[in-house]
């Protein structure tokens, strides 16, 4: 018997009818003879909404009360989902970060997980229940709450998955679709009709989320791209971190963005072309940069794709 780890997104969970759907998604994958473990954000906007409240209160609330109070969405979502599955005739539990045993460093607001107990979560399982993790939160040696930042509930779901050896680890999105660029930075992007595997792996290396970095070892390949000013520092300083950790890393970045150790540089583009230059390309890329991560930029500007292509 195999075991999944499924992961679902505040729009999965929006509402009850939502919520319903999702049960049946997630007994369906249990009635196929797998053993599920589910991983699940804060329901619709909840988060923004805890937000909102906390600055109604304090224009400079501390990170630990911020941690206390946002992981308070994830606690409804997982509850709310254990009974819809219940309601249908399965065993089901629903768990904490801190009662699953997701350890993390001692930082507030953007934790990153150091070890991840898994006996609570082997027990459930072997007793034939559905797990609901709270995605997001763990906790600190000292029984701190803490959060693991935007994006945590994937940091959670594909740390889970690693550290229980699973199978797969589904991660399910419910939003319009994959557009040329963010639509929330350059709103004359579009919806692509359709998209290569190549491509979808290329989009999906774009971003390095915090959380992630903790998992990263020595020699891991890390393709890092620099096409908006809004992340640029942002990112170099992850990739600051990634090089700390041993990972053999390749910048590559837009010529008004770039740096002279950089090493893949490339004149600025229309921001709608701005993936086709440096996102798609990322997966030929990847085959061939660790190789090249000593080369100038000069170098790498004029015979990096003659020599990868």
């Amino acid at each position: 018997m195999s075991v999944i780890v499924q992961k679902f997104g505040g729009t999965s969970l929006a509402d009850t009818d939502k919520i319903k759907n999702v049960a049946r998604a997630v007994v369906k994958e249990k009635e196929l003879g797998n053993d599920v473990i589910v991983v699940v954000s804060a329901m619709g906007h909840t988060t923004d909404n805890l937000i909102k409240l906390a600055h109604e209160i304090s224009a400079h609330p501390s990170d630990r009360e911020m941690d206390m109070l946002m992981s308070t969405g994830e606690q409804v979502s997982i509850a709310l989902l254990t009974m819809a599955i219940q309601e249908m005739g399965y065993s089901a539990v629903s768990m904490t970060g801190a009662q699953v045993g997701i350890l993390t460093e001692d930082t507030h607001s953007k934790a990153r997980i150091v070890d991840i107990k898994t006996d609570k979560l082997k027990n459930h399982i072997e007793e034939g229940k559905i797990v609901i993790v709270a995605g997001f939160q763990g906790v600190t040696k000292k029984g701190e709450i803490t959060t693991l930042g935007r994006g945590g509930s994937d940091t959670s779901a594909v740390a889970i998955a690693a550290a229980m050896k699973v199978d797969r680890c589904d991660i399910y999105s419910d939003v319009e679709g994959i557009y040329t660029t963010d639509p929330r930075v350059v709103p004359t992007a579009h919806k692509l009709k359709e998209i290569s595997y190549i491509q979808t792996e290329g989009f999906a290396a774009g971003e390095l989320k915090h959380g992630t970095i903790a998992l990263i070892e020595k020699g891991t390949p890390v393709i890092a791209i620099i096409s908006q000013e809004a992340v640029n520092l942002n990112t170099r300083s992850n990739v600051k971190e990634v090089k700390a950790r041993g990972a053999n890393t390749v910048i590559i970045s837009l010529r008004s963005l770039s740096f002279e150790t950089d090493q893949i540089v490339i004149d600025d583009v229309h921001p709608l072309l701005t993936p086709l230059v440096t996102v798609v390309p990322t997966q030929l890329i990847s085959y061939y940069a660790a190789r090249y991560v000593g080369v100038s930029s000069h170098n790498t500007e004029e015979n990096f794709y003659q020599k990868s292509l």
